[in-house]
Formats: C-alpha cells, sequence, structure tokens
C-alpha cells in the first residue's frame, strides 16, 4: 500500500529504499540512530517501549496526524492510502500489545528499560511530526500538554499491565 502511495507522488520505490540517511529530516535520522543504539545497549524487552509510543499515538490521534501530514504536504487522497487504513487498521493492537507486555514485562529491570525507551523516543516522535509541520501551528495545536499528557497515560497504563507479574498474581 505505501508503495502505491509513493508511486501516485511520482516517488521511485527503488530510490527510497536505498536513500542515504542525510535525505531524511533530522529527527528521522535520530530515530534511525536511536534503533541502532537500542539494538546494540538494551535488551530486546525494551524496543516494546517504541511499539507503545508509536501505537498509543497511532490509536489516539490518527486521523488527526494523517489530515495533518495531508494538508500541510498539499497530498491527494489517492496517497494517503496506507496512513488512513493504518490508523483504521492500529485499533486494536494497544490491547494486543498488553497481551505482549504481560507476557515479556517480567522484572522491575524490564520495566525500567521499557520507560527509559518511552521516554527517548516520544521526543523523537513528535519532532518528526513537526518537522512537517513548519507553521507552528502543529506544536501550538498538538503539543501545549498533549505530549505529557500522553506519555503520563503511557506510563500508567504500563504500570498497571505489568503490576500483576511483579505482585505473583
Amino acid at each position: 500500500m505505501i508503495l502505491h502511495d509513493l508511486k501516485t507522488l511520482g516517488v521511485d520505490a527503488d530510490a527510497v529504499a536505498h536513500a542515504e540517511p542525510s535525505d531524511f529530516s533530522l529527527a528521522a535520522r535520530a530515530m534511525i540512530g536511536c534503533g541502532y543504539y537500542l539494538a546494540a545497549f538494551y535488551p530486546p524487552v525494551a524496543f516494546l517501549g517504541e511499539i507503545l509510543v508509536i501505537e498509543g499515538l497511532s490509536q489516539k490521534r490518527a486521523h488527526y496526524f494523517t489530515e495533518l501530514i495531508q494538508k500541510t504536504l498539499h497530498l491527494p487522497n489517492e496517497a494517503m492510502t496506507f496512513l488512513k487504513s493504518h490508523g483504521e487498521l492500529d485499533q486494536g493492537h494497544l490491547h494486543e500489545l498488553e497481551d505482549v507486555v504481560r507476557k515479556f514485562v517480567r522484572t522491575e529491570e524490564d520495566l525500567k528499560k521499557v520507560l527509559e525507551v518511552i521516554h527517548l523516543i516520544y521526543p523523537l516522535y513528535i519532532q518528526m511530526l513537526k518537522e512537517i509541520d513548519t507553521s507552528k501551528a502543529f506544536e501550538r495545536r498538538l503539543l501545549r500538554n498533549l505530549p505529557r499528557r500522553l506519555a503520563f497515560a503511557l506510563i500508567r497504563s504500563l504500570a498497571r499491565l505489568v503490576s500483576p507479574a511483579f505482585s505473583g498474581a
């Protein structure tokens, strides 16, 4: 689906696959570098923090982000099939993720690493979205209180999910 959207925009999919990191936004490069860093220095369970951020934002704000990207970049509907369908399909992912968290976040150290990744990835993800809209309107509309509230909500949800594992339940 994303290849269809890229072709609709006249983008060569092979060129995207072979793009240099310097072709990406600063925040996108930071996210890529962060992935390498996490793979090298963190346990695999910590990656759940990144998934929680991406799925949490997607489920809560997918429609808004898709609309923002489309309007800001002046994209036709035909080039938005991936983002629009992805937001609709993501609605059940957080429930599936809850099961994964219950299964794999088993210790306080696991929880600590997942939370570290949430705190690391969240601002980078938001920065990628801010870099799409350079008008500052995005920052005023979305970022006024949302990041802290959403980050805290994700952390509270994660803590509720794993607390039975620590209590022996």
